[in-house]
């Protein structure tokens, strides 16, 4: 990595970082969360992804390794920016920034030449719609697009004698939509995507697809899977690749100008969320390359997210939305029942439901439980607890509330 390419480094990983300390509380760190995992409504993520490629070997439109490749270098760097907004809790926007350094060495006639080139590399966004779940099953479908901010001059292969000359990428836009889905149990998760793609620079169409099958607990995540390319085959230039215009970025690299490439990248890596932000490392390998580089991959994430509004946040702000307004008079041994102060005088049914909070007076106004009539009376009721927010003991003159 060149000293050049470690400053851009460092400046874009402290611009992705310094947003931390101005988060508010109510952001946590999540280890894992599948493409299917929507963000609630209101909620959003912020995410920085550093991936880094260190090429091993150049492969042609066969399949069949290019000469000498073993007197070249070539490196990528990609600093990914997201910005991910819950709209509803089916509907997710996102908003997409890359920045990319990419550096290259040869030696010509024993004489060794070096190129660069760092910059801004497009701007994008992507539009997630899940649908209703079934079972355990999550999934949904979704559009993006993305345009490059530089253009590229092109020329007949041969043409670009200057080897000190680079170029980000493919120019253009690529846009493209699919089907994600997710399976999960508590600690085991299935998640993948497939998605038809039309990429930049008027390559061929293509499928890109990810299987994953990971592992996660509270704080760590470790994770598993594939991806990859597959070419429909259209690119006009199949028959005839000799005449197909390419970039000064041919000298070093087939990443990019490819015709009809294809590859698979298995994959590992493990995460670990914080209270208020998530870390991970990810690596992976190219295999059974048409039309690109092999080389081995880096990944490096740094994400935080919001809540946004959990079921404990409305009933909360839905506060004066209350009809019924009791206390906890007592608790059962095993904690399972409770006696309130409020019965068939006051319209109490079984089957009502009630949420059950720590007051002021306890130190605040938090939503503790929540549970359904089982036994009602005059002036009293017996509520069945059904589900715990939060894992505070329930006393006496804590307030029950019912709609």
């Amino acid at each position: 990595m060149g000293l050049l390419h470690m400053k851009m480094f460092l400046v874009l990983f402290i611009s992705a970082i310094s947003f931390l300390p101005i988060l508010h509380a109510a952001q946590v760190g999540n280890p894992y969360r599948a493409k299917a995992e929507l963000l609630r409504n209101k909620g959003f993520e912020l995410k920085y992804n550093l991936k880094y490629f260190s090429q091993a070997a150049r492969f042609d439109k066969d399949g069949t390794e290019i000469e000498n490749t073993d007197q070249n270098t070539f490196t990528l760097m990609d600093h990914d920016f997201e910005v991910s907004y819950g709209l509803g809790n089916s509907l997710e926007i996102k908003g997409l920034f890359k920045a990319r350094a990419v550096s290259g060495t040869k030696i010509v006639n024993d004489e060794t030449i070096e190129a660069s080139e760092m910059g801004p590399e497009s701007l994008g966004g992507e539009i997630l719609y899940s649908f209703k779940p079934y079972k355990n099953w999550k999934y949904g479908v979704s559009l993006f697009y993305r345009q490059t901010l530089y253009t590229v001059e092109k020329g007949l292969p041969g043409s670009f004698t200057d080897k000190t000359i680079l170029t980000l990428g493919d120019d253009g836009s690529e846009y493209g939509g699919g089907f994600f889905f997710s399976n999960g149990s508590k600690y085991w998760i299935m998640d993948g995507e497939l998605q038809a793609v039309s990429p930049a620079n008027n390559l061929s169409r293509e499928v890109r697809y990810r299987l994953g099958v990971n592992y996660k607990t509270i704080s760590w995540a470790f994770i598993s899977g594939i991806e990859g390319v597959y070419a429909i085959g259209d690119d006009e230039f199949t028959d005839s690749p000799t005449t197909k215009p390419i970039s000064a970025a041919s000298n070093y690299t087939a990443l990019f100008d490819s015709i009809n490439r294809q590859f698979v990248k298995p994959y590992i890596g493990i995460n670990y969320a914080f209270k208020s932000f998530m870390i991970g490392l990810r690596g992976q390998s190219v295999m059974n390359p048409v039309s690109t580089d092999t080389g081995t991959e880096v990944l490096f994430t740094i994400s935080t997210q919001s809540m946004g509004e959990t079921v404990e946040k409305l009933k909360v702000e839905r506060f004066k939305d209350y009809i019924i307004d009791g206390a906890v008079l007592k608790v059962s041994g095993r904690g399972n029942f409770i006696k309130i102060d409020q019965g068939l005088q006051s319209d109490v049914e079984k089957g009502k439901v009630f949420d059950i909070y720590q007051t002021d007076y306890f130190g605040g106004n938090e939503l503790v439980a929540e549970g359904v009539v089982y036994e009602v009376g005059s002036d009293w009721s017996i509520i069945k607890l059904t589900k715990k927010y939060k894992n505070i003991e329930i006393r006496p003159g804590f307030s029950a509330r019912g709609e």
